[in-house]
């Protein structure tokens, strides 16, 4: 079940790519209006949210063995991040979106991926996975 989001992910994203650049698919997922681009982006994060699911049935059937390690506030970590990743992603892409240039709207994604890495180093930092 954790494993279907490795394969479904990268399928979602080259169908995507094709479909777009044979002029079949818009950009702004739900926004856009087209029912294919709204399917593929609700099918998207049905995809998360089981992967997701699976692996708290895995912490939960694991959960006393992994106790000692404090597993289970790094897991709920990594899914707060990992969740707050994807509604920042709805935010810069409805920012995006309603830009009138596309220099602007690149601009725009260009700060979500340079916010990404910020807030990614950090997560690091208080892990202590790497130093400070």
């Amino acid at each position: 079940m954790i494993y279907q989001y490795v394969f479904f992910r990268p399928f979602i994203a080259l169908l995507s790519c094709v479909l777009y650049y044979n002029g079949l698919l818009h950009e702004g997922g739900l926004k856009s209006g087209n029912p294919l681009s709204m399917f593929l982006t609700l099918f998207g994060f049905l995809v998360l949210v089981i992967a997701m699911w699976g692996l708290l049935q895995v912490y939960r059937v694991f959960g006393l063995i992994l106790k000692p390690n404090n597993v289970g506030s790094k897991f709920l970590a990594l899914k707060v991040y990992i969740w707050f990743h994807v509604i920042q992603g709805f935010i810069f892409g409805f920012m995006a979106s309603n830009q009138e240039t596309e220099q602007k709207m690149l601009m725009i994604v260009r700060i979500e991926y340079s916010v990404l890495c910020v807030e990614m180093l950090r997560f690091l930092q208080v892990h202590g996975i790497c130093g400070s």
